[in-house]
């Protein structure tokens, strides 16, 4: 065969523990709500990605996804920072991923660090964590006992009073108010064995709207209007 007469791409290949039996994986197979952008935080480190092209779209999807970051401090653990992500595999609530669109601070598609929640099913306990890029990750519930619906997620699920505790990879760590399933805290791993423990902590207004991030140091930051609507119009205020 004379040499660049045929050429062979291996496109998405991604080797990710599924576990189960061949073309049946346990939690079943990947799907939009795993990654609409093509991958999600909460996989296993195995470099489970999907191949991109372009501006950039997902070579096995079709679908565009983007991520922007507007604002970002230094500082310990999870200091101040905004960045919006982009789906258009969850933008269009008539589409066929319709039933998991986002219709975000930003937008339909646009999901931001904040907008973080947990939904629990009054009737099966299951939980399911959306992540700041619109994924998903599923815990069933059995014996007290939060467990992830697929071992390809890396991460874990406990429950202490009403608080929820989400730990990805390991390393981040994220706390939800089980009523509400709003995100109320972050931090690292450092952040949560440290003394005194640091993390970046969130408050809302009566209406649920995020209205103020508190950073690690105690600095506050309000948020104007009922959510972020233009990340140029936030200000910071330093404690004196």
């Amino acid at each position: 065969m004379t040499a660049g007469a045929y050429d062979v791409a291996y496109d998405g290949v991604a080797f990710i523990p599924m576990g189960g039996t061949p073309g049946t994986p346990i939690g079943g197979p990947p799907g939009v709500q795993d990654a609409p952008k093509g991958s999600n935080p909460a996989f296993v480190n195995c470099g489970c990605v999907q191949r991109t092209a372009g501006d950039p779209v997902s070579t096995q999807t079709g679908y565009f996804g983007e991520s922007a970051t507007d604002l970002a401090t230094p500082g310990l653990g999870s200091p101040l920072n905004v960045t919006r992500s982009y789906a258009s595999a969850i933008a269009d609530p008539a589409g066929p991923n319709g039933s998991g669109a986002a219709n975000g601070p930003f937008g339909w598609g646009w999901t931001y660090n904040y907008g973080l929640t947990a939904a629990t099913d009054g009737t099966t306990g299951k939980v399911t964590i959306t992540q700041e890029d619109g994924s998903k990750v599923a815990f069933t519930l059995a014996g007290g006992v939060y467990t992830p619906t697929a071992p390809r997620f890396d991460a874990t699920l406990s429950k202490a009073g009403t608080t929820y505790t989400y730990t990805r990879r390991g390393t981040a760590v994220f706390t939800f108010d089980t009523a509400t399933g709003r995100l109320s805290s972050e931090t690292d791993l450092a952040g949560t064995v440290a003394t005194p423990a640091y993390a970046t902590n969130l408050a809302y207004d009566g209406s649920g709207h995020l209205s103020t991030v508190t950073d690690p140091p105690g600095v506050p930051t309000p948020l104007p209007g009922p959510a972020p609507t233009s990340p140029a119009s936030k200000t910071r205020q330093t404690a004196r």
